[in-house]
This record gives structure tokens, C-alpha cells and sequence, in this order.
């Protein structure tokens, strides 16, 4: 909805950051996640790289809509807690790596 509103409707730069944010996210989400299940070891650190990462990227870009929609913003600091989040569940992410390959049994 947002990608269209931005295109169509709603001339803010901010709401196509956002749109490009959110399928950015899903689709590193879905392969984080595709990575995890099929992982010898540490997929639980891949979950919850993934779902830190989710949770922070909705949080930044539902405050950077709601200020494009409402002029308002969701509630103070959601924007830069929510970019920390998705730092965090990068970092996550590349912690799950190198312990996917520690653990990793040797050919």
C-alpha cells in the first residue's frame, strides 16, 4: 500500500524510503530465514536475527508513514529505535554466520 500511495497519491519522498525499506527487509527476511532452516547449527540465532530485524524495520518505516499520512510521528524516538533494531538484527545476522560455520562439522 505504501509503495502505491507513494507513486500514485502521496508525493513524499519518505513513503518510497519506507516501501523500499519494508521489501528490502522481507525478502532479506524470507532468505534469513530459508538460510536458518536449512542450517546444520545456530538457526536459533538466525530467528532471532530475524525477527529483531523485523520488528525494528516495521518500527522505522510505520513512523516515517505516519509522518507522511498524519504529519505526526508514532510516538517519540520510533524512527531511530527502530533503525537501531535493524542494525542489531544485521549484526545478529552476521553472529549467526560465523557461528554457523564455528559449529559446522568438517569434511
Amino acid at each position: 500500500m505504501e509503495a502505491a500511495a507513494a507513486a500514485h497519491r502521496i508525493a513524499d519522498p519518505h513513503l518510497t524510503t519506507s516501501a523500499n525499506f519494508l521489501m528490502l527487509d522481507a525478502t532479506a527476511s524470507i532468505a534469513i530465514t530459508a538460510f536458518a532452516r536449512n542450517a546444520p547449527r545456530g538457526s536459533t540465532w538466525f530467528l532471532t536475527a530475524v525477527s529483531i530485524l523485523l520488528g525494528g524495520g516495521i518500527l522505522f518505516c510505520a513512523d516515517i508513514s505516519f509522518r507522511a499520512f498524519a504529519a505526526e510521528r508514532l510516538f517519540p524516538l520510533a524512527a531511530p529505535i527502530g533503525g537501531t533494531l535493524m542494525i542489531i538484527g544485521w549484526l545478529l545476522t552476521a553472529i549467526a554466520a560465523a557461528v554457523c560455520l564455528i559449529k559446522s562439522p568438517k569434511n
